[in-house]
């Protein structure tokens, strides 16, 4: 195949099993597809959306039984949304809108992280394989109404073009992660690490011009201020909704996580305990063991790995512990990229059959999902989302 036909392959491959993710959680969990995009945080960005061409403004004139303050959504960014309302205009139906966008988001993830992989390891294709559906989280994420793929989407790209050269092209790509998750803000530390040369002050010379990709954040922030009075109300939101303090020691919240006697979501409490143990052990030992055996061309992917792994590590509070492997999910493509260039002996020959992993992935997500949804029916309850759903969101 030619190289536009393995993106274009790679593109289908990788929403058909978002698709068939999605509706496999739908049969078992018994809940219709489209109203799976209002669980985790789906309705937030669903209701952001439903708020433009004014975001985040008048959710109560427009939805008077949300049981939230009228500043609560601003803890969300908005690029998300914003492409929810965007696909809405053609689609009329904000759940089927936010899968569409994080489906497609999802499969051009992939195919930024196979642009990437031409340039990092001679085996692209395999590890784009790989990619699209590890690590399992990554599959979950890309399945529903998830801001992830469009972060992992842009955040990918963006270093695809700064490791090409394309550095104009990467300070937009940079400046739209920077409004699309808060923790976008790590592109700029990433960027400026792999630009290091030995000398702070020609590494400032050279990284100065990404610094053009806080423009968006600077106007959103002027934006909240003109709109609520106060320039930092998403931040200060944020840290009520999420708990308070953002960070503490790496790996603290992790052990206090992994020695919790009772689990906060419903079911599969010994394996969710050894997948979040194996997602620490995959992000920090496979940085750990590539910096020993590190090339230059390598300082961007392990620059990229580091920055992210450390930060996730270092959340405060259970967040920190039960969102890790999803929180890590944008250090999977230099983790993957970084195992892919060591790959020798038999996986190189038989990497296909990761393939015979892919049913299992989805009957674990999907388990795995059960108990989100449980959990998030208790803190809005069931007759919420009903609500949200049939008052709010069907745009016919």
């Amino acid at each position: 195949m030619s190289v536009a036909q393995t993106r274009v392959a790679l593109f289908v491959w990788s929403v058909a099993l978002r698709v068939a993710a999605c509706l496999t959680l739908a049969e078992i969990s018994g809940i219709d597809a489209l109203d799976l995009s209002l669980y985790f945080d789906g309705h937030i960005y669903q209701l952001i959306a439903r708020t433009f061409p004014h975001p985040y403004q008048d959710i109560h004139s427009l939805f008077a039984q949300f049981p939230k303050s009228p500043t609560y959504l601003t803890a969300w960014f908005p690029a998300y949304p914003f492409l929810i309302w965007t696909v809405n205009l053609a689609i009329h139906d904000l759940r089927l809108s936010a899968l569409v966008v994080s489906w497609a988001a999802a499969g051009l993830a992939v195919v930024a992280f196979y642009e990437l992989a031409r340039r990092s390891t001679d085996r692209p294709l395999p590890a784009a394989v790989a990619f699209s559906f590890l690590p399992p989280e990554w599959l979950l994420c890309g399945s529903l109404a998830f801001v992830e793929p469009l972060f992992v989407c842009l955040f990918t790209a963006t270093m695809a073009f700064f490791v090409a050269g394309r550095r104009n092209a990467a300070i937009v790509a940079a400046a739209l992660t920077v409004v699309t998750q808060k923790s976008g803000i790590l592109l700029l530390p990433v960027l400026m690490l792999s630009l290091w040369n030995g000398s702070l002050k020609s590494t400032i010379r050279a990284g100065w011009p990404y610094l053009a990709a806080l423009v968006p954040a600077a106007a959103l922030q002027t934006y909240l201020w003109l709109a609520f009075s106060d320039p930092t109300i998403n931040f200060a939101t944020h840290r009520r909704v999420f708990g308070g303090s953002y960070l503490t020691f790496p790996f603290l919240s992790i052990i206090s996580g992994l020695n919790e006697t009772r689990s906060a979501l419903p079911g599969l409490f010994w394996t969710r305990k050894l997948m979040t143990l194996g997602s620490v052990v995959f992000y920090a030992g496979t940085w750990v063991w590539c910096w020993r055996r590190r090339t230059p061309e390598e300082t961007p992917l392990l620059a990229w790995l580091g920055v992210v792994t450390v930060f996730v590590l270092s959340l405060a509070g259970s967040w920190g512990y039960y969102a890790f492997p999803r929180l890590c999910v944008v250090a999977a493509p230099p983790a993957l990229l970084l195992l892919a260039r060591r790959a020798r002996g038999p996986f190189a020959r038989f990497w296909p059959a990761l393939l015979l992993l892919v049913p299992w992935v989805i009957l674990y997500d999907a388990h795995a999902a059960l108990g989100h949804i449980a959990l998030w029916n208790r803190l809005w309850s069931t007759d919420y989302f009903t609500l949200v759903a049939g008052r709010v969101l069907h745009w016919r």
